[in-house]
């Protein structure tokens, strides 16, 4: 199992997608492995919606739900921090489930990618 611990890498401060990019692409490098991952939050004192949909939401764009249901895992987080993961999630979930002309509208109606989870 491949551990990541955020805020040794983002710092206490987790609000920009471009850090969540760079966090997604190292879930990714594990994940295409074929290793498991755990997100430690421990340290990490404001978290962004933004960073947590480019950093894990976006993942449903290209991975199998189950499979990241079993193996992205995560401590460390708020209870308000951990509700906030698992909204980004569902939202990811259901917007890659729809079919490509609803995302489109959804995304635009929203405002663009970052509504779609990237």
């Amino acid at each position: 199992m491949t551990e990541i611990r955020v805020a040794s890498l983002f710092g206490p401060v987790c609000v920009s997608s471009e850090d969540g990019v760079a966090l997604n692409v190292a879930i990714r490098q594990s994940l295409d492995r074929g290793e498991p991952v755990a997100l430690d939050f421990t340290g990490v004192k404001t978290l962004a919606s933004v960073f947590l949909n480019a950093a894990v939401g976006s993942l449903y764009a290209s991975y199998d739900h189950g499979l990241l249901e079993d193996r992205v895992r995560w401590s460390g987080l708020s209870a308000a921090n951990d509700s906030v993961m698992r909204l980004v999630r569902r939202n990811a979930v259901t917007f890659y489930a729809a079919p490509k002309p609803e995302r489109d509208a959804l995304a635009s109606a929203a405002g663009g990618e970052a509504a779609a989870g990237n």
